[in-house]
């Protein structure tokens, strides 16, 4: 299950399933035995991939994460993928940024040390066997 935009696009909650009478649950499918960690910014995301074409104006109904690169890398080598993404984030300054490229603050660094080593060692998920940066900001 995956969430098709990125985090701040609204409020996602899982409320479980609801099967018709006759309706039956499969065992789950064996876990990957790859992991792949991507980080990056918009691309990574899935911006844009459901628009009509490339000057559409960005809505959360043109964002699909399942289309984007790294979604399609993942399924290609069978991985399970992890995702640190957030449009406009870079790695050594944001979209638009005005500020010196020595003032990392609020960059995609710090929000991985923020958030991606808490909610592995908090929730207990294994670390990934491989990590792709991507940054085109």
């Amino acid at each position: 299950m995956t969430k098709r935009t990125e985090a701040d696009m609204g409020i996602t909650r899982f409320m479980g399933f609801v099967l018709e009478d006759n309706g039956e649950l499969f065992p789950l499918s064996e876990t990957p035995n790859r992991r792949i960690e991507f980080i990056g910014n918009s691309i990574t995301c899935g911006y844009g991939t459901e628009g009509n074409n490339k000057d559409e104006r960005f809505k959360p109904d043109t964002e699909n994460n399942c289309k984007s690169y790294a979604a399609i890398l993942a399924r290609a080598f069978s991985a399970d993928a992890h995702f640190i993404a957030h449009s406009g984030k870079g790695l050594v300054r944001n979209y638009d940024d005005k500020k010196s490229v020595f003032d990392t603050h609020d960059t995609m660094p710090d929000a991985i040390t923020a958030h991606s080593t808490v909610i592995r060692h908090k929730r207990g998920i294994l670390a990934p066997g491989n990590r792709i940066v991507s940054s085109s900001t």
